[in-house]
């Protein structure tokens, strides 16, 4: 089976800052193409478009009229060969408050509730409240605070402070109350949760970096299209420190489904050859350059992708070159906004058993289960 080679680069990475306020976007980008076609690119874009940059960086071409149309003939290039994942990185956090706050609480019924899409619907709602409204308490702004804190234990004994008075009743029109009720009758479960991911290595510091889940999907998406790759990336602190981890996907065909996806029921493939993990410096590749491009044109195009003259995100899209955005807009008149209220009606459902002390799963929350994830295959399958 013939191997091809995956270089990969990214843009905006600002680490646990997921609140950035420059950089908003995180991208992740992968091109599938060998070097001398990658020379071959470059050369021909520096000469047809007079460059005389030793290294094609993104942020240095979009400064120009001539580097602006450079780039889109790059992307024109590579179309066939690239794929790119975008991440609005503020509803990326309220992504992180699912997985650190709601999963721990039924892990043994989480592929259930992935499958209904409570995980977006929570992530949905909390991006909506928190960074639509500015009335609202900082709660999501100190779930931040204590993910992005090496040492997360002292940061959490402060979080579950605020919390300890429970109403006399729970009120079902607030999802704010819900949740600081959900929060605190769980406690002891989320407390080992974070425990779990609390030090000072560098490795347990990046708790809310995107990178290696990016990568991750990409891995998944070229292949499926490649069968087996190797896996060349930009000079990554990030991804040497998860290095261990990453080596762990190579030299085997790994087949998962992903419950992460909307359809929760899509199988991926990753194919990684064994010990094909590389970094290189974008200096002596061409083709961490052609990437270097295609994350940076993601990363405006996305931020503007509101502005009908924008015909970037647009060409992204109808060329399939973005294959994955984690923002709100995954949402826009799908089952997360048109069934809202059944959620809102589960989420009351679940709390209310936390909070008079029961089981989270009963009859009632697995019939809401059931209804969210037959409603999930009929618009996703």
């Amino acid at each position: 089976m013939a191997t091809q080679n995956v270089y990969f680069d990214e843009s905006g990475n600002t680490g646990n800052d997921l609140l950035n306020e420059e950089q908003s976007v995180f991208t992740y980008a992968a091109i599938a193409i060998n070097e001398d076609l990658a020379k071959k690119i470059v050369d021909t874009i520096k000469d047809n478009y007079n460059i005389q940059l030793k290294e094609l960086k993104y942020s240095k071409l979009k400064k120009h009229l001539k580097g602006k149309a450079a780039i889109l003939d790059i992307l024109k290039k590579i179309k066939d060969c690239s794929a790119v994942v975008c991440f609005n990185k503020r509803y990326a956090l309220c992504a992180k408050f699912f997985e650190y706050i709601f999963e721990p609480c039924f892990s043994e019924y989480s592929s259930l509730f992935y499958m209904a899409g409570f995980h977006h619907y929570i992530a949905n709602t909390l991006y909506n409240i928190y960074f639509q409204d500015d009335t609202h308490s900082d709660l999501l702004k100190e779930f931040w605070c204590l993910m992005k804190s090496p040492d997360k234990m002292i940061q959490a004994e402060q979080y579950f402070n605020k919390y300890k008075l429970l109403p006399k009743k729970i009120d079902m029109r607030s999802f704010e109350k819900l949740l600081r009720v959900f929060i605190t009758k769980n406690k002891s479960t989320i407390w080992e949760e974070l425990e779990s991911v609390s030090g000072t290595e560098d490795i347990e510091k990046y708790t809310l970096d995107l990178t290696i889940s990016s990568l991750i999907l990409l891995c998944s998406e070229m292949s499926n299209r490649y069968k087996k790759i190797n896996v060349i990336y930009d000079e990554s602190k990030i991804i040497n420190e998860h290095a261990d981890i990453l080596n762990k996907f190579t030299g085997k065909t790994l087949t998962f489904k992903n419950l992460n996806s909307l359809a929760s029921r899509k199988l991926e493939t990753i194919n990684i050859s064994k010990d094909s993990l590389v970094a290189q410096e974008s200096k002596f590749s061409y083709s961490i350059q052609l990437a270097d491009i295609l994350a940076g044109a993601t990363a405006d195009a996305y931020k503007n992708k509101d502005d009908d003259k924008n015909d970037m995100f647009l060409f992204l899209v109808q060329h399939h070159m973005l294959v994955n955005v984690v923002g709100p807009e995954i949402h826009k008149n799908w089952i997360v906004d048109r069934f809202s209220q059944i959620y809102a009606n589960l989420f009351f459902l679940i709390v209310n058993n936390v909070f008079q002390n029961k089981p989270i799963m009963n009859k009632e929350v697995y019939r809401h289960l059931s209804i969210l994830i037959q409603i999930s295959n009929y618009y996703y399958t």
